[in-house]
């Protein structure tokens, strides 16, 4: 999805949204360098090939939004919760 029609979809955008240290954007808007901070385990991650945006929202907007029923995650509601 490109919402603000620049050319760059979210998976370009969100990285370097976020970036600590900006990365350099070459050719297709392919990312290299730059450095981004991981709450989740305390580190810093060097390089875009150490990052996954496509696969983390809040629970609680998961079960908000009715994309877990969809997806038929509230069968499995107790072990989504744990991840």
């Amino acid at each position: 999805m490109d919402a603000d029609k620049d050319g760059c979809t979210t998976r370009a955008e969100v990285p370097r949204a976020e970036a600590v240290v900006a990365p350099d954007q070459g050719p297709k808007r392919k990312l290299s360098g730059g450095s981004w901070y991981s709450p989740y385990d305390d580190q810093y991650i060097d390089g875009p090939a150490g990052l996954d945006i496509d696969h983390r929202i809040p629970l609680a907007e998961a079960w908000d939004s009715k994309w877990a029923e969809l997806h038929y995650l509230h069968q499995h509601r107790a072990l989504w919760a744990q991840r």
